[in-house]
């Protein structure tokens, strides 16, 4: 992997796997900068891990998210809940960026192990 790739997980909730994901992340590609975004509970209950940046979704609720979520339209069988966060990661993930004035990244959802 390219050593200047940012690597960004997004998460919601407490996972017991969320550690291990974001450990294995960093010890796979140490020249790497691995980021958490992610809800209050997901980021009080990880661990400190040397090495991982964190972000809080709050912080980057934005006029794409307000917008998305005030025309959403749910035709899910999933919950609503859990569908509308499936599409505003995308726009967590561009503010992200925007914010940090990253170029490219590499999206992992937050149950995959590299």
């Amino acid at each position: 992997m390219n050593s200047q790739a940012q690597i960004v997980f997004i998460h919601q909730g407490n996972s017991w796997y969320l550690p291990y994901v974001l450990c294995q992340a960093k010890f796979s590609n140490p020249n790497s900068n691995i980021s958490l975004i992610g809800d209050e509970l997901a980021l009080q209950s990880l661990p400190s891990i040397k090495g991982i940046h964190t972000e809080s979704l709050e912080d980057l609720e934005c006029d794409f998210t307000q917008t998305f979520r005030q025309n959403y339209c749910h035709m899910s069988s999933n919950s609503r809940d859990y569908e509308l966060f499936c599409w505003l990661r995308w726009f967590y993930l561009l503010e992200y960026m925007r914010k940090h004035s990253i170029s490219n990244s590499v999206y992992c959802d937050s149950d995959v192990l590299l």
